[in-house]
């Protein structure tokens, strides 16, 4: 049997619209990045991308090792 009158309107959730986060290019690559606008400001300016960020931790963590070694070394008993 076919309806008549009035369709029924269909019953949507309502979109919520996010703001996207802006893109940034990263200090150590240059590949564009989406980062906060709360994060740019906290490092000022100078955003990384994971993959720099790693590889300055890492960097970092040698520099630290190798202080550490040769300020160690001297009180070394043998």
């Amino acid at each position: 049997m076919l309806q008549t009158g009035p369709i029924p309107a269909l019953q949507h959730a309502p979109i919520e619209r996010s703001a996207m986060s802006p893109i940034f290019p990263c200090r150590g690559c240059g590949t564009f990045i989406e980062r906060s606008t709360q994060h740019y400001r906290s490092v000022k300016g100078q955003v990384l991308c994971s993959s720099c960020l790693d590889a300055q931790t890492v960097a970092g963590a040698t520099v630290l090792q190798r202080l550490k070694a040769r300020l160690v070394r001297p009180f070394q008993l043998k």
